[in-house]
């Protein structure tokens, strides 16, 4: 016989068990996606379509998964992967230059708001152009490369 302060212990035990499988996100989309909010996951890759090899000194508003600094060449690119994050930043700022030159640093803000969709994967690809003006735009993974 089940008394009414072990009947109300096991309803407790219940709905903890519920709590804990909501938040831990399993349950949910195969266990993969959690209800705690959007997060994104892939690359971010670098092209450059610039005549001369550049450097990026840095990507402002990324914490640490970010596109890679570096060099880069004409018709080259450069990747970085990511694993799940929570949070893109609205817009980042890119200080770049030509590789080995004596010119300024020049700087680009760059709205990525819209760009990558939440929930999703794939590929965040930023492009310098031959005048040197950067874009961005999204690849999504295609489900036979996940």
């Amino acid at each position: 016989m089940i008394t009414p302060s072990r009947q109300q212990f096991i309803g407790q035990m219940m709905l903890w068990g519920l709590m804990v499988t909501a938040l831990s996100g399993s349950g949910c989309d195969n266990g993969q996606r959690s209800i705690r909010g959007p997060w994104y996951s892939g690359n971010f890759s670098v092209e450059c379509n610039y005549p001369e090899k550049i450097e990026v000194k840095e990507w402002k508003g990324f914490g640490f998964a970010g596109p890679l600094n570096g060099v880069a060449s004409r018709s080259g690119s450069k990747g970085s992967h990511f694993g799940r994050i929570t949070s893109l930043p609205s817009q980042t700022t890119v200080y770049w230059g030509e590789f080995d030159s004596n010119t300024a640093w020049k700087t680009q803000t760059i709205d990525l708001r819209g760009v990558v969709p939440r929930n999703t994967e794939g590929t965040t690809v930023f492009t310098l152009s031959e005048d040197g003006i950067w874009s961005v735009r999204f690849e999504p993974t295609s489900p036979d490369e996940e």
